[in-house]
């Protein structure tokens, strides 16, 4: 149990520690969050008709940019200028994080369009969407920690 707690503290202490780091991953999550139009309320990309709407998908994809970029310099745990270099030298994969968020977005949205006509398959949406979504906040962790262990070495 004292080794659990240990671990709990050396990780929030880390974290606070950087707290210019974590205030601009804050700030970079929650416009994220906002410019999606919330992951509860996810704003529809796909229109009634069937057809994508092309702002909707690329405002999506800017959310789900500054979603993983949020989460990538949260899990850094440096000092901001090592942490904003790190996140420049991941980009690609950041990116990779921003496109499974507008997918699993697009999912939810249409999900929750369908939701009053056909709740299995507005379900089965959701699912996808949800994992998609969840696989972002997962590759945006992980890539954090890979580059803040690879910064931490090369101090």
């Amino acid at each position: 149990m004292s080794a659990q707690k240990s671990a709990i503290s050396e990780s929030l202490e880390s974290s606070l520690q950087n707290y210019a780091t974590l205030a601009v991953a804050a700030i970079l999550f929650t416009f994220g969050v906002i410019l999606s139009g919330g992951l509860l309320h996810p704003a529809a990309s796909v229109t009634a008709t069937g057809g994508l709407d092309l702002t909707a998908l690329v405002t999506q994809f800017i959310a789900g940019i500054l979603f993983v970029a949020g989460i990538v310099l949260a899990f850094i745990k440096q000092h901001l200028g090592i942490s904003v270099t790190a996140l420049f030298d991941h980009a690609k994969a950041v990116a990779v994080g921003g496109i499974l968020f507008t997918a699993g977005m697009t999912f939810l949205g249409l999900g929750s369009q369908l939701q009053a006509t056909q709740p299995l398959e507005s379900a089965i949406l959701d699912i996808i969407g949800g994992i998609l979504v969840l696989l972002s906040i997962v590759l945006g962790g992980t890539l954090g920690q890979i580059a803040g262990q690879s910064a931490s070495k090369s101090k």
